[in-house]
């Protein structure tokens, strides 16, 4: 199917697909060769796939989360345990009125629900590639932030963030994986690096760690 990635064109063109989804999910039996057997389905696909099929709202919302009832801005609190916060499943997402009309607020008290969902599945699971995409992402911002913080810290930090000598060092060691690499400020506080690619990362990652830790810890004075 070429179209754009939405709710409804799913919805739209494999109403039939979730149909039969749906169908094993109450009656989880599939006969082979005469013989019955129970299997136990789970969702696997990209963030931006559970979200739509789940009927939730974009990645950035307030409710993000696909596991758990927490807001995006409490996402990084350590004091809090997966616990703390509710457990999202088909039968919690149904649990608002099906008439709500579809305003800020009220997708607000419906904890990020636009839409019914597709498919009556509770175990979802990411695929490891865009899971090790996004983790090494933020990874690669820290360190640049790391570095840049350090130049601050040694005086050696201008308008332009690639003339810190740990910014450098930070690209040089990464460019010395073989993977072409260039960091911008799009402005005082916020970088823009080069977008890699699987293979690119799976290059830096298996590099030598004793070769690359060219940012150094945060030092306490």
């Amino acid at each position: 199917m070429k179209a754009d990635e939405s709710y409804v064109n799913l919805a739209e063109n494999f109403t039939h697909v979730f149909d039969e989804i749906n169908e094993l999910v109450k009656n989880p039996i599939v006969t082979i060769d005469h013989q019955q057997y129970k299997v136990i389905l789970y969702l696997c696909c990209d963030y931006k796939m559970f979200l739509q099929v789940l009927g939730l709202n974009a990645a950035h919302a307030t409710y993000a989360c696909v596991w758990r009832n927490v807001k995006i801005s409490q996402r990084c609190d350590m004091t809090k345990t997966i616990h703390d916060y509710k457990k999202r499943t088909i039968e919690a997402l149904l649990e608002t009125d099906e008439d709500v009309p579809k305003t800020q607020d009220c997708i607000q008290k419906r904890k990020g629900r636009v839409n019914n969902p597709l498919i009556d599945l509770d175990n979802w699971i990411p695929d490891e590639l865009h899971l090790m995409l996004r983790v090494t992402d933020v990874l690669t911002r820290n360190l640049i932030n790391a570095a840049a913080n350090q130049d601050r810290k040694d005086g050696r930090h201008s308008e332009n963030i690639n003339d810190g000598p740990m910014i450098q060092k930070l690209v040089e060691s990464i460019r010395s994986c073989g993977v072409p690499f260039k960091i911008r400020s799009a402005d005082k506080k916020v970088f823009c690096f080069t977008s890699l690619v699987g293979s690119d990362k799976l290059n830096i990652i298996k590099k030598d760690t004793r070769e690359n830790q060219t940012v150094p810890a945060n030092r306490h004075h």
